[in-house]
Protein backbone atom coordinates (compact mmCIF):
# COMPACT_ATOMS: atom_id res chain seq x y z
CA UNK A 1 0.00 0.00 0.00
CA UNK A 2 0.97 3.62 -0.23
CA UNK A 3 1.64 5.75 2.84
CA UNK A 4 -2.08 6.36 3.34
CA UNK A 5 -2.79 2.65 3.14
CA UNK A 6 -5.20 3.14 0.27
CA UNK A 7 -3.71 1.72 -2.91
CA UNK A 8 -1.77 -1.30 -4.09
CA UNK A 9 1.33 0.31 -5.56
CA UNK A 10 2.38 -0.94 -8.98
CA UNK A 11 -0.86 -2.81 -9.67
CA UNK A 12 -3.01 -1.41 -12.44
CA UNK A 13 -6.52 -1.81 -13.67
CA UNK A 14 -7.11 -2.27 -17.38
CA UNK A 15 -7.65 1.47 -17.82
CA UNK A 16 -4.32 2.26 -16.14
CA UNK A 17 -5.80 3.45 -12.85
CA UNK A 18 -4.40 2.22 -9.56
CA UNK A 19 -5.85 -1.02 -8.20
CA UNK A 20 -7.63 -0.27 -4.93
CA UNK A 21 -7.70 -2.31 -1.74
CA UNK A 22 -11.35 -3.11 -2.35
CA UNK A 23 -10.16 -5.54 -4.99
CA UNK A 24 -8.18 -7.34 -2.29
CA UNK A 25 -10.88 -7.52 0.37
CA UNK A 26 -10.78 -10.38 2.88
CA UNK A 27 -13.54 -12.62 4.16
CA UNK A 28 -14.35 -13.20 7.81
CA UNK A 29 -11.54 -15.72 8.09
CA UNK A 30 -9.03 -13.21 6.77
CA UNK A 31 -8.50 -14.98 3.44
CA UNK A 32 -7.45 -12.64 0.66
CA UNK A 33 -10.14 -12.77 -1.99
CA UNK A 34 -8.25 -10.86 -4.62
CA UNK A 35 -5.95 -13.78 -5.36
CA UNK A 36 -7.05 -17.00 -6.99
CA UNK A 37 -7.02 -19.92 -4.58
CA UNK A 38 -6.10 -22.22 -7.46
CA UNK A 39 -2.45 -21.26 -6.97
CA UNK A 40 -2.34 -22.09 -3.28
CA UNK A 41 -1.97 -19.76 -0.28
CA UNK A 42 0.04 -16.59 -0.24
CA UNK A 43 3.78 -17.30 -0.26
CA UNK A 44 4.54 -17.37 3.46
CA UNK A 45 7.56 -19.57 2.86
CA UNK A 46 9.11 -22.41 4.80
CA UNK A 47 12.71 -23.14 5.68
CA UNK A 48 14.09 -24.19 2.27
CA UNK A 49 15.85 -21.46 0.35
CA UNK A 50 16.98 -21.81 -3.28
CA UNK A 51 19.81 -19.64 -4.56
CA UNK A 52 20.51 -19.94 -8.29
CA UNK A 53 23.00 -17.43 -9.62
CA UNK A 54 21.94 -17.33 -13.27
CA UNK A 55 20.42 -19.24 -16.12
CA UNK A 56 22.33 -18.57 -19.35
CA UNK A 57 24.05 -21.81 -20.27
CA UNK A 58 27.12 -22.44 -22.40
CA UNK A 59 29.82 -25.03 -22.99
CA UNK A 60 33.26 -25.66 -21.54
CA UNK A 61 36.17 -27.70 -22.87
CA UNK A 62 36.75 -30.20 -20.07
CA UNK A 63 39.13 -32.44 -22.04
CA UNK A 64 41.55 -31.80 -19.20
CA UNK A 65 39.14 -32.57 -16.39
CA UNK A 66 38.65 -29.67 -14.01
CA UNK A 67 37.77 -29.08 -10.40
CA UNK A 68 35.23 -26.25 -10.16
CA UNK A 69 35.16 -24.13 -7.02
CA UNK A 70 32.32 -21.77 -6.19
CA UNK A 71 31.84 -19.46 -3.21
CA UNK A 72 28.35 -18.13 -2.68
CA UNK A 73 26.31 -16.47 0.03
CA UNK A 74 22.80 -17.13 1.31
CA UNK A 75 20.05 -14.88 2.65
CA UNK A 76 19.63 -16.90 5.86
CA UNK A 77 21.75 -19.09 8.13
CA UNK A 78 21.50 -22.81 7.38
CA UNK A 79 22.11 -26.27 8.84
CA UNK A 80 21.98 -28.38 5.68
CA UNK A 81 22.57 -27.81 1.97
CA UNK A 82 22.25 -29.59 -1.32
CA UNK A 83 24.13 -28.63 -4.45
CA UNK A 84 22.56 -27.62 -7.75
CA UNK A 85 24.31 -28.46 -11.02
CA UNK A 86 22.90 -27.52 -14.44
CA UNK A 87 23.40 -28.65 -18.02
CA UNK A 88 22.20 -27.06 -21.25
CA UNK A 89 23.70 -29.60 -23.67
CA UNK A 90 22.51 -32.93 -25.08
CA UNK A 91 25.28 -34.87 -23.31
CA UNK A 92 25.35 -35.90 -19.66
CA UNK A 93 28.34 -35.16 -17.41
CA UNK A 94 29.64 -36.93 -14.32
CA UNK A 95 30.45 -35.35 -10.98
CA UNK A 96 33.33 -37.55 -9.83
CA UNK A 97 33.51 -36.18 -6.30
CA UNK A 98 32.18 -33.11 -4.49
CA UNK A 99 32.60 -31.46 -1.10
CA UNK A 100 31.39 -28.35 0.75
CA UNK A 101 32.88 -26.11 3.42
CA UNK A 102 31.14 -23.24 5.27
CA UNK A 103 33.23 -20.06 5.37
CA UNK A 104 33.60 -17.33 7.96
CA UNK A 105 36.30 -15.19 6.34
CA UNK A 106 36.33 -14.05 2.70
CA UNK A 107 38.89 -11.30 3.18
CA UNK A 108 41.59 -12.90 1.01
CA UNK A 109 41.65 -15.06 -2.11
CA UNK A 110 43.28 -17.86 -0.13
CA UNK A 111 40.54 -17.70 2.50
CA UNK A 112 37.95 -17.94 -0.27
CA UNK A 113 39.53 -21.24 -1.34
CA UNK A 114 39.61 -22.50 2.27
CA UNK A 115 41.81 -25.33 1.06
CA UNK A 116 43.12 -25.97 4.55
CA UNK A 117 39.67 -25.90 6.14
CA UNK A 118 37.17 -28.58 7.07
CA UNK A 119 35.34 -30.13 4.10
CA UNK A 120 32.30 -32.41 4.12
CA UNK A 121 31.71 -34.99 1.39
CA UNK A 122 28.64 -34.64 -0.82
CA UNK A 123 26.60 -37.64 -1.96
CA UNK A 124 24.01 -38.18 -4.68
CA UNK A 125 20.94 -40.38 -5.19
CA UNK A 126 20.86 -41.62 -1.62
CA UNK A 127 24.54 -42.12 -0.89
CA UNK A 128 26.58 -42.39 -4.09
CA UNK A 129 29.87 -40.48 -4.17
CA UNK A 130 29.29 -39.65 -7.85
CA UNK A 131 26.41 -37.97 -9.64
CA UNK A 132 25.23 -37.58 -13.23
CA UNK A 133 24.18 -34.17 -14.55
CA UNK A 134 21.56 -35.33 -17.07
CA UNK A 135 21.39 -34.19 -20.67
CA UNK A 136 19.00 -31.33 -21.37
CA UNK A 137 15.77 -31.67 -23.32
CA UNK A 138 17.34 -31.75 -26.77
CA UNK A 139 16.13 -28.42 -28.19
CA UNK A 140 18.03 -25.19 -27.74
CA UNK A 141 17.41 -23.24 -24.53
CA UNK A 142 16.62 -26.35 -22.50
CA UNK A 143 18.24 -27.06 -19.17
CA UNK A 144 18.44 -30.03 -16.82
CA UNK A 145 19.51 -30.08 -13.19
CA UNK A 146 21.22 -32.41 -10.76
CA UNK A 147 20.51 -31.97 -7.07
CA UNK A 148 22.73 -33.69 -4.53
CA UNK A 149 21.54 -35.35 -1.33
CA UNK A 150 20.97 -33.09 1.65
CA UNK A 151 24.28 -32.65 3.47
CA UNK A 152 24.38 -31.65 7.15
CA UNK A 153 26.63 -28.62 7.45
CA UNK A 154 26.01 -25.45 9.44
CA UNK A 155 26.78 -21.91 8.40
CA UNK A 156 29.26 -19.85 10.37
CA UNK A 157 29.13 -16.31 11.68
CA UNK A 158 31.31 -14.07 9.55
CA UNK A 159 34.50 -12.72 11.15
CA UNK A 160 35.48 -10.46 8.22
CA UNK A 161 32.75 -7.86 8.66
CA UNK A 162 30.41 -9.58 6.22
CA UNK A 163 26.77 -10.25 7.03
CA UNK A 164 25.65 -13.12 4.85
CA UNK A 165 26.52 -16.78 5.48
CA UNK A 166 29.05 -18.10 2.97
CA UNK A 167 29.86 -21.56 1.70
CA UNK A 168 32.47 -23.01 -0.64
CA UNK A 169 31.31 -25.71 -3.05
CA UNK A 170 33.83 -27.81 -4.93
CA UNK A 171 33.26 -30.51 -7.57
CA UNK A 172 35.51 -32.52 -9.86
CA UNK A 173 33.88 -33.18 -13.23
CA UNK A 174 35.37 -36.45 -14.45
CA UNK A 175 33.82 -36.32 -17.94
CA UNK A 176 36.47 -35.58 -20.56
CA UNK A 177 35.27 -33.42 -23.45
CA UNK A 178 32.72 -30.64 -23.86
CA UNK A 179 30.40 -30.17 -20.91
CA UNK A 180 27.47 -27.86 -20.23
CA UNK A 181 28.05 -25.03 -17.77
CA UNK A 182 26.49 -21.81 -16.55
CA UNK A 183 27.93 -18.88 -18.51
CA UNK A 184 28.33 -18.57 -22.26
CA UNK A 185 32.06 -17.83 -22.17
CA UNK A 186 31.57 -14.18 -23.13
CA UNK A 187 29.68 -12.72 -20.18
CA UNK A 188 31.92 -11.76 -17.28
CA UNK A 189 30.89 -12.30 -13.66
CA UNK A 190 34.22 -11.75 -11.92
CA UNK A 191 33.11 -8.42 -10.41
CA UNK A 192 30.67 -10.34 -8.19
CA UNK A 193 33.62 -11.10 -5.91
CA UNK A 194 33.27 -7.54 -4.60
CA UNK A 195 29.54 -6.91 -5.07
CA UNK A 196 28.71 -4.09 -2.61
CA UNK A 197 25.48 -5.82 -1.56
CA UNK A 198 27.57 -8.44 0.21
CA UNK A 199 25.93 -11.24 -1.82
CA UNK A 200 29.21 -12.25 -3.43
CA UNK A 201 29.56 -15.09 -5.93
CA UNK A 202 33.00 -16.39 -6.92
CA UNK A 203 33.85 -19.03 -9.54
CA UNK A 204 37.23 -20.67 -10.08
CA UNK A 205 38.57 -23.85 -11.65
CA UNK A 206 41.79 -25.86 -11.71
CA UNK A 207 42.93 -28.96 -13.58
CA UNK A 208 42.75 -32.33 -11.85
CA UNK A 209 40.92 -33.70 -8.82
CA UNK A 210 41.37 -31.07 -6.13
CA UNK A 211 38.38 -32.28 -4.12
CA UNK A 212 39.55 -35.59 -2.67
CA UNK A 213 42.48 -33.68 -1.15
CA UNK A 214 41.15 -30.09 -0.88
CA UNK A 215 44.54 -28.65 0.02
CA UNK A 216 45.65 -29.07 -3.58
CA UNK A 217 43.40 -26.33 -4.92
CA UNK A 218 45.46 -23.16 -5.25
CA UNK A 219 43.96 -21.11 -8.10
CA UNK A 220 42.95 -17.58 -7.13
CA UNK A 221 41.83 -16.60 -10.65
CA UNK A 222 38.14 -15.75 -10.78
CA UNK A 223 36.32 -17.12 -13.82
CA UNK A 224 32.84 -16.87 -15.34
CA UNK A 225 31.73 -20.45 -16.06
CA UNK A 226 30.78 -23.39 -13.86
CA UNK A 227 28.44 -26.40 -13.84
CA UNK A 228 27.64 -25.47 -10.21
CA UNK A 229 24.77 -22.97 -10.44
CA UNK A 230 23.65 -22.72 -6.81
CA UNK A 231 22.44 -24.47 -3.69
CA UNK A 232 19.32 -25.21 -1.76
CA UNK A 233 19.62 -24.77 1.98
CA UNK A 234 17.65 -25.68 5.10
CA UNK A 235 17.39 -22.32 6.82
CA UNK A 236 17.27 -21.79 10.57
CA UNK A 237 14.47 -19.29 10.08
CA UNK A 238 11.76 -18.62 7.55
CA UNK A 239 12.82 -18.04 3.96
CA UNK A 240 10.83 -17.21 0.84
CA UNK A 241 12.27 -18.19 -2.54
CA UNK A 242 11.43 -15.99 -5.52
CA UNK A 243 12.34 -17.51 -8.90
CA UNK A 244 12.65 -15.46 -12.06
CA UNK A 245 11.90 -17.01 -15.47
CA UNK A 246 12.47 -15.03 -18.65
CA UNK A 247 15.06 -13.61 -21.05
CA UNK A 248 18.02 -11.27 -20.50
CA UNK A 249 15.79 -8.68 -18.81
CA UNK A 250 15.01 -11.17 -16.05
CA UNK A 251 18.61 -12.35 -16.05
CA UNK A 252 19.88 -8.79 -15.61
CA UNK A 253 22.35 -6.99 -17.86
CA UNK A 254 23.48 -4.13 -15.61
CA UNK A 255 26.87 -3.57 -13.98
CA UNK A 256 26.57 -6.91 -12.20
CA UNK A 257 25.25 -9.38 -14.74
CA UNK A 258 22.72 -11.64 -13.08
CA UNK A 259 21.57 -9.05 -10.54
CA UNK A 260 18.81 -7.37 -12.56
CA UNK A 261 15.70 -6.19 -10.74
CA UNK A 262 15.05 -9.43 -8.88
CA UNK A 263 17.99 -9.62 -6.51
CA UNK A 264 17.74 -6.01 -5.26
CA UNK A 265 13.96 -6.35 -4.82
CA UNK A 266 14.41 -9.47 -2.70
CA UNK A 267 17.26 -7.92 -0.72
CA UNK A 268 15.19 -4.82 0.08
CA UNK A 269 12.65 -6.82 2.10
CA UNK A 270 14.89 -9.68 3.29
CA UNK A 271 15.80 -9.92 6.97
CA UNK A 272 18.49 -12.41 7.95
CA UNK A 273 17.17 -12.33 11.51
CA UNK A 274 13.51 -12.58 10.48
CA UNK A 275 12.01 -13.57 7.15
CA UNK A 276 14.70 -13.93 4.48
CA UNK A 277 13.89 -13.59 0.78
CA UNK A 278 16.09 -15.45 -1.70
CA UNK A 279 16.42 -14.91 -5.47
CA UNK A 280 16.71 -17.89 -7.84
CA UNK A 281 17.68 -16.47 -11.24
CA UNK A 282 16.62 -18.65 -14.18
CA UNK A 283 16.62 -15.91 -16.83
CA UNK A 284 18.32 -16.87 -20.11
CA UNK A 285 19.57 -14.18 -22.45
CA UNK A 286 18.27 -14.49 -26.02
CA UNK A 287 15.32 -16.76 -25.24
CA UNK A 288 12.03 -16.17 -27.03
CA UNK A 289 8.56 -16.96 -25.73
CA UNK A 290 8.47 -20.66 -26.67
CA UNK A 291 11.95 -21.18 -25.24
CA UNK A 292 11.04 -19.41 -21.99
CA UNK A 293 8.01 -21.70 -21.76
CA UNK A 294 10.18 -24.79 -22.28
CA UNK A 295 12.91 -24.07 -19.76
CA UNK A 296 10.41 -22.55 -17.33
CA UNK A 297 8.48 -25.82 -17.23
CA UNK A 298 11.82 -27.66 -16.90
CA UNK A 299 12.76 -25.61 -13.83
CA UNK A 300 9.41 -26.23 -12.15
CA UNK A 301 9.97 -29.98 -12.42
CA UNK A 302 12.93 -29.60 -10.03
CA UNK A 303 11.95 -26.65 -7.84
CA UNK A 304 8.83 -25.28 -6.20
CA UNK A 305 9.58 -21.63 -5.42
CA UNK A 306 7.18 -19.68 -3.27
CA UNK A 307 6.81 -17.04 -6.00
CA UNK A 308 7.45 -17.35 -9.74
CA UNK A 309 8.16 -14.07 -11.55
CA UNK A 310 7.40 -14.33 -15.27
CA UNK A 311 6.95 -11.90 -18.16
CA UNK A 312 3.96 -11.99 -20.50
CA UNK A 313 6.25 -11.45 -23.51
CA UNK A 314 9.77 -10.85 -24.74
CA UNK A 315 11.45 -8.51 -27.23
CA UNK A 316 12.98 -11.67 -28.72
CA UNK A 317 9.59 -12.42 -30.30
CA UNK A 318 10.79 -11.01 -33.63
CA UNK A 319 12.99 -8.39 -35.24
CA UNK A 320 10.18 -6.45 -36.92
CA UNK A 321 7.29 -6.19 -37.10
CA UNK A 322 5.47 -7.84 -34.19
CA UNK A 323 2.90 -10.25 -35.61
CA UNK A 324 -0.27 -11.86 -34.33
CA UNK A 325 1.57 -15.19 -34.31
CA UNK A 326 4.14 -13.63 -31.99
CA UNK A 327 1.38 -12.57 -29.64
CA UNK A 328 -0.10 -16.07 -29.84
CA UNK A 329 3.24 -17.57 -28.77
CA UNK A 330 3.35 -15.05 -25.89
CA UNK A 331 -0.12 -16.09 -24.77
CA UNK A 332 0.78 -19.78 -25.01
CA UNK A 333 3.89 -19.21 -22.89
CA UNK A 334 2.00 -17.32 -20.21
CA UNK A 335 -0.89 -19.71 -19.85
CA UNK A 336 1.30 -22.82 -19.98
CA UNK A 337 3.46 -21.48 -17.17
CA UNK A 338 0.39 -20.41 -15.18
CA UNK A 339 -0.94 -23.95 -15.52
CA UNK A 340 2.35 -25.34 -14.22
CA UNK A 341 2.22 -22.91 -11.29
CA UNK A 342 -1.26 -24.20 -10.45
CA UNK A 343 -0.08 -27.81 -10.64
CA UNK A 344 2.88 -27.09 -8.36
CA UNK A 345 1.07 -24.74 -5.97
CA UNK A 346 3.41 -21.86 -6.86
CA UNK A 347 2.22 -18.26 -6.62
CA UNK A 348 2.80 -16.43 -9.96
CA UNK A 349 3.67 -12.76 -10.37
CA UNK A 350 3.25 -11.61 -13.98
CA UNK A 351 4.93 -8.51 -15.37
CA UNK A 352 4.03 -6.75 -18.58
CA UNK A 353 6.22 -6.69 -21.68
CA UNK A 354 8.62 -3.74 -21.72
CA UNK A 355 8.98 -1.30 -24.64
CA UNK A 356 12.01 -1.52 -26.92
CA UNK A 357 13.60 1.34 -28.83
CA UNK A 358 13.13 1.45 -32.60
CA UNK A 359 16.91 1.54 -33.09
CA UNK A 360 16.98 -2.05 -31.82
CA UNK A 361 13.61 -3.40 -32.99
CA UNK A 362 11.78 -1.27 -35.57
CA UNK A 363 8.30 -2.37 -34.54
CA UNK A 364 6.71 1.02 -35.23
CA UNK A 365 2.90 0.65 -35.61
CA UNK A 366 3.02 -3.08 -34.82
CA UNK A 367 3.94 -2.10 -31.26
CA UNK A 368 0.18 -1.67 -30.81
CA UNK A 369 -0.03 -5.49 -30.64
CA UNK A 370 2.35 -5.53 -27.69
CA UNK A 371 0.39 -2.82 -25.92
CA UNK A 372 -2.93 -4.58 -26.56
CA UNK A 373 -1.53 -7.84 -25.17
CA UNK A 374 -0.34 -5.94 -22.10
CA UNK A 375 -3.88 -4.57 -21.69
CA UNK A 376 -5.26 -8.11 -21.87
CA UNK A 377 -2.73 -9.24 -19.26
CA UNK A 378 -3.57 -6.39 -16.90
CA UNK A 379 -7.18 -7.55 -16.92
CA UNK A 380 -6.07 -10.87 -15.43
CA UNK A 381 -5.70 -9.03 -12.13
CA UNK A 382 -9.44 -8.57 -11.88
CA UNK A 383 -10.72 -11.43 -14.03
CA UNK A 384 -8.64 -14.21 -12.49
CA UNK A 385 -7.31 -12.74 -9.28
CA UNK A 386 -3.70 -12.81 -10.47
CA UNK A 387 -1.06 -10.34 -9.41
CA UNK A 388 0.14 -8.32 -12.40
CA UNK A 389 2.94 -5.78 -12.12
CA UNK A 390 2.80 -3.14 -14.85
CA UNK A 391 6.51 -3.01 -15.70
CA UNK A 392 5.62 -1.59 -19.11
CA UNK A 393 4.17 1.54 -17.53
CA UNK A 394 7.23 1.96 -15.28
CA UNK A 395 9.73 2.07 -18.16
CA UNK A 396 7.55 3.50 -20.94
CA UNK A 397 8.88 6.64 -22.60
CA UNK A 398 7.68 8.62 -25.62
CA UNK A 399 6.10 7.52 -28.89
CA UNK A 400 8.58 7.64 -31.79
CA UNK A 401 5.92 9.21 -34.01
CA UNK A 402 5.24 5.95 -35.83
CA UNK A 403 3.38 4.22 -33.03
CA UNK A 404 6.30 2.63 -31.17
CA UNK A 405 6.80 3.46 -27.50
CA UNK A 406 10.44 3.95 -26.57
CA UNK A 407 12.07 3.01 -23.29
CA UNK A 408 12.09 5.72 -20.64
CA UNK A 409 15.04 8.05 -21.15
CA UNK A 410 17.92 7.12 -18.85
CA UNK A 411 16.51 3.69 -17.99
CA UNK A 412 18.66 1.84 -20.52
CA UNK A 413 22.01 1.96 -22.25
CA UNK A 414 21.25 -0.04 -25.37
CA UNK A 415 17.55 0.51 -26.15
CA UNK A 416 16.40 -2.90 -24.93
CA UNK A 417 17.88 -3.84 -21.54
CA UNK A 418 17.23 -1.89 -18.34
CA UNK A 419 20.48 -0.49 -17.00
CA UNK A 420 21.18 -0.01 -13.30
CA UNK A 421 18.73 2.93 -13.22
CA UNK A 422 16.01 1.00 -15.01
CA UNK A 423 16.51 -2.05 -12.83
CA UNK A 424 16.28 0.13 -9.73
CA UNK A 425 12.94 1.54 -10.92
CA UNK A 426 11.63 -1.96 -11.51
CA UNK A 427 13.05 -3.32 -8.24
CA UNK A 428 11.23 -0.65 -6.25
CA UNK A 429 7.89 -1.92 -7.55
CA UNK A 430 8.76 -5.62 -7.45
CA UNK A 431 9.73 -5.15 -3.82
CA UNK A 432 6.19 -4.01 -3.05
CA UNK A 433 4.67 -6.92 -4.97
CA UNK A 434 6.90 -9.43 -3.18
CA UNK A 435 5.82 -7.89 0.12
CA UNK A 436 2.14 -8.35 -0.77
CA UNK A 437 2.69 -11.99 -1.71
CA UNK A 438 4.77 -12.87 1.33
CA UNK A 439 2.70 -11.43 4.14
Amino acid sequence: TDDAGLKIIGLKNGDGSEAMLAQLATDAAGKVLGFSGAYGPLARGGNIGTRIFGGRMGTFDNTTQQTFHVVLTTAQHFDAVRLIFANGTTSAATVGVAKVSPLSDLSTAANQNNSGGTWTSVTFAGGSATGTIPAAGGASFRRSFLLSDWISVSSLDRVDGGTFPAIAVRAYISTSGTIGVFGNGTDTFTNWATNPSGRVHIMRNQAGDKVTAPGGFSSTTNTSQSPIVGIQYAARGRVITVMGIGDSITEGRGTYKGEGFGMPACAAISDINGVAVEWANCGWSGADQSQIMGFGVDALQYFAPDILVLPNGSPNVSSAPITTSGITSSRQMLYRLLAECQIKGVRPLIWTWLPTNDTVKAWNSSDSLRRAWNDDTRRLATQRGLLVLDADAILAGVDNGSGQIQMLAGSNSDGIHPNDTGNALLAAEFKKAFSILSQ
